[in-house]
């Protein structure tokens, strides 16, 4: 959000797993004049250049066995030993929930893509891990880079809003983005194109 000139000030005070719900976050964001437009992701830009090799593991687990936390680390562990460098870390809470999460995070620039998977009553913990470490790889494999499908439609909006036209790679056009991008322009006059295939990499375009 600070790339479109949006200052957001997030702080998470407690986890919230469907379908129970229950999770409280604090927000601030300070008022703007004008939404910067974004061209930080284009083909010849940023996140061009290969995937960090260095990544951030998180695992949440909340009024859950605690032996949770470990086994999706250890699976995941494991599964990513290609990487130079990983830093693990675990979080374990006894108020909201029940629920767990896994996730990784790659410092991309400018902005760091945060994959994930939420666990799931009857899920092993090592099947979340698995899940994450697909996500990984297919990101990896992904040339050029770019958003991730779980922030690209959530950017859909601010562009929308944006004094100018915006333009970013997604790593994959999803199902989410799609939806996303329809609904926007029943409301606002904004043409938005996503060049590729459903599930496939590709740019979206906000104009």
């Amino acid at each position: 959000m600070s790339c479109l000139g949006i200052e957001v000030f997030v702080r998470l005070e407690r986890y919230g797993f469907y379908p129970r719900g229950g999770g409280i976050i604090h927000a601030h964001i300070n008022p703007v004049e004008r939404v910067r437009p974004f061209q930080g992701l284009t083909t010849e830009t940023l996140l061009a250049t290969g995937v960090p090799r260095k990544m951030y593991l998180t695992t949440v687990v909340a009024n859950l066995p605690s032996s949770i936390a470990p086994r999706m680390l250890k699976r995941a562990l494991a599964c990513l030993d290609e990487y130079v460098e990983i830093e693990p870390e675990e979080e374990i809470f006894t108020k909201g929930g029940p629920g767990c999460m896994f996730g990784v995070k790659v410092p991309t620039e400018p902005v760091p893509t945060f994959l994930f998977a939420l666990g799931e009553k009857g899920k092993p913990a090592e099947a979340v891990a698995d899940e994450v470490v697909d996500q990984v790889r297919t990101f990896a494999r992904t040339q050029p880079l770019g958003v991730d499908e779980h922030s690209a439609d959530q950017l859909l909006l601010p562009l929308a809003l944006a004094d100018g036209s915006s333009q970013f790679r997604v790593s994959a056009i999803s199902s989410h983005l799609l939806t996303n991008a329809a609904v926007i322009q029943i409301f606002l006059n904004r043409q938005i194109s996503c060049d590729g295939d459903k599930g496939e990499s590709g740019q979206v375009t906000v104009s």
